[in-house]
């Protein structure tokens, strides 16, 4: 909510439409980002797949969105969800590296 109240006042402000969809996209990265992270650090999976199986909840949650909505697939949109999958995949393994009491035993 609070993100929508800011891009809203940034849109009236007159911040052109390519640069709040260019600080959407960065801002869904970073939270892709700490979302794997944090529940890589809370699983007991391998760092890619604890990422793996974050970026696969995100993607779903997006692509429910783009159906309830009614978007149309596009070619970069499916580029977009590639890298969210890459960001949540990346967040996972740092997370499972900074994992207390974390040991190359433990490894599946």
């Amino acid at each position: 909510m609070c993100l929508s109240l800011i891009f809203t006042t940034l849109e009236y402000i007159g911040l052109p439409y390519g640069l709040l969809t260019k600080m959407l996209l960065v801002i869904n990265l970073i939270l892709s980002f700490i979302y794997s992270y944090k529940n890589a650090i809370n699983s007991s999976l391998n760092g890619y797949k604890s990422g793996f199986r974050s970026g696969v909840k995100l993607w779903l949650f997006l692509l429910l969105i783009n159906l309830i909505t009614f978007n149309t697939f596009k070619f970069k949109t499916l580029i977009y969800y590639f890298i969210i999958m890459t960001i949540s995949i990346t967040g996972g393994i740092y997370g499972k590296n900074k994992q207390k009491n974390y040991s190359s035993s433990n490894l599946e």
